[in-house]
């Protein structure tokens, strides 16, 4: 998969010299999610594999100190068109459960934006772990 940043700033987040996941900073007032997100592609084959089911989204969300948004929203996009489910942020490391309905189509990208509604300054999220898979 590849990071494409959206509007919010993206970076690699360290514990010593290993990389543990990313970082997502979500511009001050936005209280909803939009077209900025970070997304992140999905393979083809991964994406028609996730087409026409209902899905789980799990996401080892872990608080950034000092800085961590409110909340998280996340979406499946297909075909251009994103649904999204909200989250919030717990101040300790936690895995984020999130059910999707099915799309039609092939699943491209998963969108991911911290939501933060304060418009005095930028918060962040860090994301260390993102599984996708149908519901049983």
């Amino acid at each position: 998969s590849h990071a494409f940043p959206g509007a919010g700033a993206t970076s690699v987040a360290y514990r010593g010299w290993s990389p543990t996941g990313f970082r997502i900073a979500g511009p001050a007032g936005v209280a909803a999610p939009g077209p900025d997100a970070a997304r992140l592609k999905l393979t083809p084959d991964a994406a028609q594999a996730l087409a026409g089911k209902p899905l789980i989204v799990e996401i080892l969300v872990r608080p950034v100190p000092l800085t961590t948004a409110p909340e998280l929203a996340v979406g499946l996009e297909s075909a251009g068109a994103i649904t999204w489910a909200r989250s919030p942020i717990s101040p300790e490391p936690a895995l984020v459960r999130l059910t999707f309905p099915a799309v039609a189509g092939p699943v491209d990208a998963i969108a991911l934006t911290p939501l933060v509604p304060a418009p005095d300054r930028p918060l962040s999220v860090e994301i260390g772990e993102i599984r996708i898979r149908p519901q049983s």
